[in-house]
Formats: C-alpha cells, sequence, structure tokens
C-alpha cells in the first residue's frame, strides 16, 4: 500500500494525466480509501479548475529574448568558501541568535516559569521522602530482622550440584 508522503508529490501529475495507467490506478484507490488525499486531491482539482477558466494574457513576440537579457545582466553570486573557523563562528552566532530569540519570546515570563519549576521540584521531592519522613519508628525490632543478623554470623558452605555425567568423568570412569 502506497503511503501519503508518497502519493501527495504524484497528485499533480496524476491530475494532468502525466502518469502510467498502472500508476493511476493505485493512485485512484488509495485517494479513494484515504480522507486526507482525498481532500488534497479535491483543492488541487478546484484549483485546476480555476486556472483553466482564466482569460490566457497575451504576450509581445519578443517577451522570451527581453527576459533571457535581463536574466543574462543579472549578478551572478558565487558562495563563498568558509575555513573552519569560519564555519565554527557563524554556528556560535546562530546559537546566541536563537536564545536571544528565547529570552524575548519568554520576557516578563521567566520569574512565573522559575518559580513553577521550583514549586514542581519541591513538591517531587516531598513526594519522594514522604515513605521516610511519615513511616513511624520500630518500637522492637521485627521477628525476620533479628534472624538475618543470626543467620548472618553462622559460616557459610559451598554448595556444587554435580550432575551424573560430570560426576562420572570427575571419578574416571
Amino acid at each position: 500500500m502506497l503511503k501519503c508522503e508518497d502519493i501527495r508529490p504524484q497528485l499533480s501529475a496524476y491530475i494532468d494525466r502525466e502518469v502510467p495507467l498502472w500508476e493511476a490506478q493505485m493512485l485512484r484507490w488509495h485517494i479513494r480509501s484515504c480522507h486526507e488525499c482525498a481532500f488534497e486531491y479535491m483543492l488541487l482539482m478546484d484549483t485546476s479548475e480555476a486556472m483553466k477558466s482564466l482569460v490566457s494574457v497575451a504576450v509581445p513576440d519578443n517577451f522570451l529574448s527581453e527576459v533571457m537579457t535581463k536574466a543574462s545582466m543579472m549578478a551572478v553570486y558565487e558562495r563563498k568558501k568558509l575555513n573552519l573557523f569560519q564555519r565554527a563562528m557563524r554556528h556560535v552566532e546562530a546559537r546566541f541568535a536563537r536564545l536571544k530569540y528565547i529570552f524575548y519570546v519568554f520576557r516578563g515570563k521567566a520569574t512565573v516559569y522559575a518559580t513553577t519549576l521550583m514549586t514542581l521540584v519541591v513538591v517531587g521531592y516531598f513526594i519522594s521522602a514522604m515513605p521516610k519522613i511519615f513511616t513511624p519508628p520500630l518500637s522492637k525490632p521485627h521477628p525476620m530482622l533479628v534472624k538475618a543478623e543470626v543467620n548472618c554470623s553462622k559460616e557459610i558452605i559451598s554448595v556444587e550440584f554435580v550432575t551424573s555425567e560430570r560426576l562420572r568423568y570427575i571419578q574416571g570412569r
């Protein structure tokens, strides 16, 4: 199935009947099933009909040659080749311009945002610390804790489980 981002660039060619028949059929199926592409198709059809209904403008015979002479007189600007330092400086300037824009957009609101942020941080801290603050102290230790401490003082015995094949190998049989 075709995706919308594949279909939309081809809609204009589909309206002008410039796509092959098999592709036109696939586009038609997609337009019938996708509401967004169908809406885009309708807009393009309306625009195409409006363009066809306009009166064509008559131009003088030498119009193309005049346009070409004016185009040839225009200055052609070549892109400057920048070294590494100049590219880095442009990058830094762009970052500062973005920061300046952010400060401009949020001017006067910074205190509100800072206060809101601090309030959220403090509330989050108290919510995370609540079990520690409101847990009542134990009057006497829990019996499982006492048992665990007693068991920790004993020596630890190492145990290894051996399969029958491994046992035969160890015994040399």
